[in-house]
């Protein structure tokens, strides 16, 4: 038999009602940085205030979210500096202080003042759509692919100004794009007082803006590691009926783990660091683009180059052992004639993430299944259309109309059927 390959994106924990999408961790920033900066002697009542949104929401890992932060902020120590900046001399052996080392990240942040911008924008305007145009019935927000895409409109429309090119600076409208260089504008004037000045080279504007995106990241990191990992699963599983033996995740979390044991786990794009970790190594999360230049410039035109996926694996020297389970299916294959399974669960199938995917997906020699939600009837057309562009049209087609039907779209939850089809 071939192998049994899982593969996993941030759909996997919302699924397991985990408050893991974009969105959540931009609400509770705002709502961290508001309360991190009320006087010490402030009484809980004052941080309680500043929290009520997590009453309003029907998942009950809210509730935690927010009793875990109302501890914290009791406990933080009176030490840190006035002006709401990271003490250097705390140490993560020191609970607070992973309460300073996100304020710190946060702080005068380009980044994180984009995205706030943009959220602010989005709930005053109908018109403002976050992220992809294409995401379908989706929340704005929901998925990591649309922030992902907001940065990437950024860096196009970056490069076009250093190369005086402005055709295909982004997919969506002028006076859409127009919108989002102009809070990035007031985002870097407000951000960078200290940073940057008129002139300044293009080499140290880009090191500036990739040192505000890695610390935005490691406050996503603080959140998903600290207060995120605390919480317990609504669920009782994936309930997918499928026993991988490699799991390909997408996720920053280890919720994966909580399911299941004695399988190899690649964590492609990192997984958060144990709190122990944080004063030993850099964060090895990924966060950025796709390749959006055409063939002719890629290899030349390299300014922006480190927001890119593939670069930032390479810097943070990421688990590569999907490329072995790759190769270890084509052996197979070729030696064995034996075709191995692919299942996805959760991933938007987003081309972002295609350079990886497409070793999986698109191959002879594997037959995939995509899980769709009952409650989501538009997803499963949506992530079809996603897969043009990491399979092409004529893979796609041989794929589902072969005997073996190698491509599949599976409805969860399963029934009796689906299960039994599946043993």
């Amino acid at each position: 038999m071939g192998k049994n390959l899982l593969i996993i994106g941030n759909g996997f924990d919302l699924a397991q009602g985990l408050p893991t999408s974009y969105r959540d961790f931009m609400e509770f920033a705002e709502a961290f940085r508001y309360i991190y900066t009320l006087d010490n002697n402030a009484r809980v009542e004052e941080y309680e205030g500043q929290l009520r949104y997590f009453d309003n929401k029907e998942n009950g890992n809210y509730g935690q979210i927010k009793e875990q932060l109302l501890t914290l902020m009791a406990s933080r120590k009176a030490g840190k500096a006035i002006d709401g900046h990271w003490n250097s001399g705390c140490t993560l052996s020191d609970i607070s202080s992973l309460l300073d080392r996100m304020n710190y990240d946060l702080n005068d942040n380009i980044w994180f003042g984009y995205f706030e911008g943009l959220m602010t924008i989005q709930k005053d305007s109908q018109k403002f759509r976050f992220g992809s145009y294409s995401s379908g019935n989706s929340i704005p927000g929901e998925r990591w692919v649309d922030f992902e895409k907001e940065i990437l409109y950024i860096i196009r429309w970056l490069d076009s100004q250093e190369l005086k090119d402005d055709d295909n600076v982004s997919d969506i409208s002028i006076d859409q794009m127009t919108l989002r260089t102009e809070i990035f504008k007031r985002s870097v004037e407000k951000n960078t007082i200290n940073e940057l000045e008129a002139g300044t080279p293009i080499a140290e504007f880009v090191n500036v803006l990739y040192k505000h995106l890695r610390n935005f990241t490691e406050a996503l990191e603080i959140y998903l590691g600290y207060f995120v990992a605390r919480l317990s699963c609504d669920k009782d599983g994936p309930g997918i009926g499928v026993m991988p033996d490699y799991i390909l995740s997408f996720n920053y979390t280890r919720n994966i783990e909580r399911f299941f044991t004695g399988v190899g786990i690649c964590y492609v794009h990192g997984k958060c660091r144990a709190e122990s970790d944080y004063d030993r190594r850099e964060s090895d999360l990924v966060l950025g683009i796709n390749e959006y230049l055409p063939d002719d410039k890629k290899d030349t035109v390299n300014v922006y180059a480190i927001f890119k996926k593939f670069i930032q694996r390479i810097r943070n020297n990421n688990d590569t052992t999907y490329y072995k389970w790759a190769l270890e299916m084509k052996d197979l294959y070729e030696n064995k004639h034996e075709v191995s399974d692919v299942w996805v669960y959760g991933h938007s199938l987003d081309v972002t993430d295609g350079d990886i995917l497409e070793q999986f997906l698109k191959p002879e020699y594997t037959s995939v299944h995509i899980f769709t939600r009952k409650k989501e009837p538009t997803e499963a057309g949506r992530l079809a259309k996603n897969l043009i562009s990491i399979m092409s049209e004529d893979v796609m087609i041989e794929k589902s109309s072969s005997d073996s039907k190698r491509l599949k779209f599976i409805t969860l939850p399963l029934t009796v059927t689906d299960q039994t089809q599946m043993e």
